[in-house]
């Protein structure tokens, strides 16, 4: 056995390798990548709306809103997630295949743009509204956190698995 780590994956064997044979890196990466295609389709929103009738009191209501609903973001989100995935499965389960660069590279940008794309639609929601405006109020729901932290893991698996092929960790 060598002592030194190895810079590509084990080899496969006619159907892949198992899951037992994937490095970490990769497996936090591929996951984050799945999660993250996922999560545009969890809340990312809650709109909340109330109307003040005096001296009758109120009425309001609220409305969660999945990310591919709120924003369009939310599917380039989703392709980025793709891409990181393919990229993946590419080096593990097609080892004749010659991507243009590392699937470290692409998984590393994707996951990247993922958290700066999640991390704007943080900041600024949809429908511009920051505060309680004229009785509508947009607040950040669950499925959006989820969509940071997936994008967040398919950035450091890729970053360990560049460290792995540098023969860093």
């Amino acid at each position: 056995m060598d002592s030194e780590p190895s810079s590509s994956p084990p080899p496969a064997s006619p159907a892949g390798p198992s899951l037992g044979d994937i490095p970490r890196s990769i497996m936090i990466s591929g996951i984050g990548a799945i999660v993250l295609i996922l999560s545009v389709f969890f809340t990312w929103y809650t709109v909340s709306v109330h109307v003040n009738l005096g001296n009758f009191g109120g009425v309001g209501g609220s409305q969660g809103f999945s990310g591919h609903e709120a924003t369009d973001i939310a599917w380039l989100v989703f392709l980025l997630g793709i891409v990181a995935l393919v990229g993946w499965i590419v080096e593990l389960y097609a080892p004749t295949v010659q991507l243009p660069v590392p699937a470290w590279q692409i998984a590393l940008v994707t996951g990247a743009v993922s958290v700066l794309l999640v991390l704007f639609r943080i900041i600024s929601k949809p429908g511009g509204f920051s505060s309680n405006v004229a009785g509508v109020d947009v607040s950040l729901s669950w499925g959006i956190f989820v969509a940071l932290l997936a994008a967040i893991a398919v950035t450091a698996g890729a970053y360990m698995r560049m460290q792995e092929s540098q023969g860093g960790v």
